[in-house]
């Protein structure tokens, strides 16, 4: 590939509620790769970053609209459904829909042009969530979101990850490159990533997974 992937083994840090200070010492040695906030990091922050030798995935929702971002105006009321539970003002996105898509280009664009080496499209587990989509969206609907999400970040020399969404491991392993799983010690399912980091069929090559409990 053309475009950076993490190497297996690799530490990875989480900064998601503010901007990495980059003229603070800790963001040299220690942890190779940091993911941040797509829209909140200055492109600045990522290129100056990217000088010192730190890869940033650059992480946003491809799956849920928040009206406090700029472009929640560019959704269509067709494409919006529930509101999350635990987060007011965010509603499910249905990913079957073509605006929905062309919204989400232009954030992987935007992402690209802030010099993100990976992004890390989240919440496309919205098949597992009750969502208020009728018909329901099934997995195999995010398998083939995935794949167009995948197939434009990476012509844009960007890698992608993919988080939780252990039902579809398999059919999407080919597109990302790698996962992120929340508290599977927290809720025993860890060994769902198995075949992810030793490679899931022949002629593949094992991908990292990176693990956060809160």
């Amino acid at each position: 590939a053309s475009y950076w992937t993490p190497p297996m083994k690799s530490n990875i840090q989480f900064i998601l509620t503010g901007i990495p200070d980059v003229d603070d010492d800790y963001i040299r040695p220690n942890a190779g790769i940091y993911e941040v906030d797509m829209f909140y990091t200055p492109e600045t922050t990522i290129r100056k970053m990217n000088e010192l030798g730190q890869k940033v995935i650059c992480y946003f929702s491809a799956a849920t609209a928040e009206n406090w971002r700029d472009d929640y105006k560019d959704f269509q009321k067709a494409d919006l459904g529930k509101e999350l539970p635990d987060w007011k003002g965010e509603k499910y996105l249905d990913i079957r829909r073509d605006n929905v898509f062309k919204v989400i280009k232009k954030r992987i664009d935007l992402a690209a042009k802030k010099g993100c080496n990976a992004i890390e499209p989240d919440n496309v587990d919205v098949y597992s969530n009750e969502n208020g989509f009728k018909p329901a969206i099934v997995p195999d609907d995010t398998v083939k979101y995935l794949h167009k999400v995948s197939a434009y970040a990476r012509s844009l020399n960007m890698s992608v990850g993919i988080k939780n969404c252990i039902e579809i491991l398999g059919p999407i392993f080919d597109d990302v490159d790698f996962a992120i799983s929340e508290q599977c010690v927290q809720y025993l399912n860890c060994t769902a990533y198995a075949n992810f980091t030793t490679a899931p069929h022949a002629g593949a090559i094992g991908k990292p997974v990176f693990e956060v409990e809160y």
